[in-house]
């Protein structure tokens, strides 16, 4: 008497040793992409310094707002890049109010709907010229201040 076996053989094919699991892939493929999503900043910086302004460091995790932007370079006063008035004949003036600022802010109304300016200053400009710029803003209808520096990292 011979013996049969019964049953089934179990043929493994060698394909599907090596095929991973599509759905457990796609799970982990999705946490991947949703924690770089998040992960990643597209927002960048709204303000571009001026390149001739050295500004001071600070510790602060706020990003600029867009605003009017006032620059104090050592040599000019510039209202969103358009020269306004030299230091030297802002530091010479005896009126604290810089006339020709204030011709530009009210004149290009860039105070009308934010009422907010911010002022980049090089860390070696006297406070005489930035006081004497903040008087001009607040004349010219500006309510908040915003002063760009340097994040330190």
């Amino acid at each position: 008497m011979t013996m049969v076996r019964i049953g089934k053989k179990n043929n493994v094919n060698q394909f599907d040793a090596v095929k991973p699991q599509l759905t457990s892939l796609v799970d982990v493929l999705t946490v991947l992409l949703i924690f770089l999503i998040r992960s990643f900043s597209a927002e960048g910086s709204p303000v571009n310094p001026v390149a001739a302004v050295t500004l001071p460091i600070s510790s602060s995790k706020e990003m600029p707002r867009d605003m009017a932007s006032i620059e104090i370079t050592p040599e000019a006063l510039q209202v969103n890049g358009m020269h306004v008035a030299t230091v030297n004949s802002i530091v010479s003036a005896d009126s604290m109010q810089i006339e020709a600022l204030y011709e530009k802010l009210t004149k290009n109304n860039l105070l009308a709907k934010k009422q907010e300016v911010m002022i980049q200053a090089d860390k070696k400009t006297e406070f005489e010229v930035i006081k004497k710029v903040m008087y001009t803003c607040s004349k010219a209808g500006a309510s908040d201040y915003t002063v760009l520096v340097v994040n330190e990292e």
